[in-house]
């Protein structure tokens, strides 16, 4: 039997760091187990004024069985889709730091991967 990712309860907390950025790791399977995470993204924009933005690139990188399977979207799993190994700017400005992304399974094989979203940031 393939192995399955074990299901998530609540969305998952990544936290960015307006000058070095951040990493979050997770695994998700299809067609059992978590298909599906969801992804609440704050970035630290520090004190509000000129230094208050950033652009927040984020790149999806995967391994494992199925990763052409692998999607990602910004704000909803119906957004625009990207796959393992592109990447998406987004700017942020104080009040608004916080974006809710996606990563899932799109159909297709059994599948079992391990991600990392990594995000850098830029004045």
């Amino acid at each position: 039997a393939a192995p399955t990712a074990p299901p998530d309860n609540t969305t998952h907390r990544f936290d960015v760091n307006r000058n070095s950025g951040g990493t979050l790791n997770e695994v998700i399977s299809y067609p059992d187990g978590d298909t599906t995470d969801r992804i609440e993204m704050i970035v630290d924009l520090g004190q509000v004024g000129g230094e208050a933005t950033r652009n927040v690139t984020l790149t999806l990188n995967c391994n494992g069985n199925g990763t052409q399977f692998v999607r990602f979207t910004l704000t909803s799993p119906n957004a625009q889709r990207f796959g393992c190994g592109q990447s998406i700017t987004v700017r942020y400005s104080a009040p608004f730091s916080t974006g809710y992304y996606y990563v899932f399974m799109e159909d297709g094989g059994p599948a079992y991967v391990n991600y990392t979203l990594v995000a850098s940031t830029q004045p």
